[in-house]
């Protein structure tokens, strides 16, 4: 950061952890000459990459962060978001789990250190009975997709060697990372973790009904 710095550029880590990441700013807290900011932004990312450098330098970024195609630009340079979707995908749980889409991830001979968060909803029943078509429900703004974060450089590289999820078949395409961080923080608005939702069947529509079901009554 310091050399960075020095030079009036800008330097990144990998991807840290939530202690790592969260250890580092409170650091440059206490630091006038150099700064940092972590990406992605939404606020329930627990992996981020931290940009460092001289604080003049980072609140500009900042600044045109808040100007919205050209705040998404500048995070995309070191971010960046992608989504799997596939046929038969959806049908099977065991294969959309965190554990298989790593593996398959880090299958393609990229290094944990460039994978940030990988964001699994989970199936409703509706999702279940429907062939996929990318407008399945799911955690809201996401559908049933599974989505994740890589090194803005090798987003490209992944697209194109992750054609599979154990044996089957995906479509992986690069995001916008705006989109994705603002579906994510609405769902962290609506209740957190994307487990939390809960689904009944009522016999009735009846108001009294479902207040009973939501809060078990």
């Amino acid at each position: 950061a310091e050399r960075a710095a020095d030079r009036w550029e800008l330097a990144t880590t990998p991807f840290l952890d939530l202690a790592a990441w969260q250890s580092c700013e409170r650091h440059f807290r206490n630091r006038s000459d150099v700064a940092c900011a972590s990406l992605p932004s939404h606020p329930s990312a627990e992996r981020r990459v931290l940009v460092m450098g001289k604080p003049e330098m980072l609140e500009a970024k900042l600044m045109a962060g808040s100007d919205g195609d050209q705040g998404d630009a500048w995070r995309e340079e070191y971010v960046g978001g992608i989504r799997l979707r596939g046929n038969g995908f959806k049908f099977d749980p065991k294969r959309r789990s965190h554990r298989h889409v790593l593996g398959s991830v880090l299958g393609t001979g990229i290094d944990r250190s460039v994978v940030g968060d990988i964001i699994v909803p989970p199936l409703l029943d509706a999702d279940k009975q429907q062939p996929l078509t990318g407008d399945a429900t799911g955690v809201d703004g996401l559908g049933s997709d599974i989505h994740l974060f890589v090194q803005a450089d090798l987003c490209d590289y992944v697209c194109n060697r992750l054609t599979h999820i154990g044996r089957t078949p995906v479509e992986a395409e690069r995001v916008r990372l705006g989109e994705l961080c603002a579906s994510l923080a609405a769902m962290d608005a609506m209740g957190g973790d994307a487990g939390d939702r809960l689904v009944k069947t009522l016999a009735s529509p009846r108001l009294d009904t479902v207040v009973s079901a939501s809060f078990k009554l």
